[in-house]
């Protein structure tokens, strides 16, 4: 089973660059669009094998249950077999995917349609995949604020009139 393991885990790294690489290098293209608003397909994909491991691998898992769980177990979890530390990974990348897809999804709803606002969605969608959804969660955020401090006043009050 451990060289399923290993050919699955090389897979779960390639696969997601399918959506990736055009959410960072065609912004634009009519494709990515279709690509990223369908049916998100590898975190549904990713979820499952997880789910399988983590059912594979019951006993390792259920320490998160006990009472005393401590990093040090969670570190022992992890490596406490290959499951487990595809399982994790899995979950990462999952995620990973998913914070990708509402910054790209998010950025063409938010932010004018401007070859600076694909420039700087690539890079957030880049940063998130190297990275990770913490950072690019917050880097989105952050622009978000930014886009909507440059408004200014009286744009914020012709938003607040038309919600009244």
């Amino acid at each position: 089973m451990e060289m399923d393991l290993e050919k699955l885990f090389h897979i779960c790294n390639i696969f997601p660059a399918i959506f990736w690489l055009p959410m960072v290098v065609l912004p634009t293209w009519s494709g990515t669009h279709r690509l990223v608003q369908s049916y998100f397909l590898p975190p549904v994909i990713f979820a499952l094998i997880y789910v399988a491991l983590l059912v594979v691998d019951w006993s390792s898992f259920s320490v998160l249950f006990h009472g005393d769980f401590t990093l040090e177990k969670f570190q022992d979890m992890v490596h406490s077999s290959k499951d487990m530390g595809l399982a994790v990974w899995l979950h990462a990348i999952g995620n990973d995917l998913l914070v990708s897809r509402w910054v790209f999804l998010d950025s063409q709803a938010t932010f004018p349609l401007t070859f600076v606002n694909h420039v700087t969605t690539s890079i957030v969608v880049f940063l998130t995949v190297i990275f990770g959804a913490p950072l690019g969660l917050l880097l989105q955020l952050a622009r978000r604020a930014l886009h909507a401090g440059d408004a200014g006043p009286a744009a914020a009050a012709a938003a607040a009139v038309e919600k009244a």
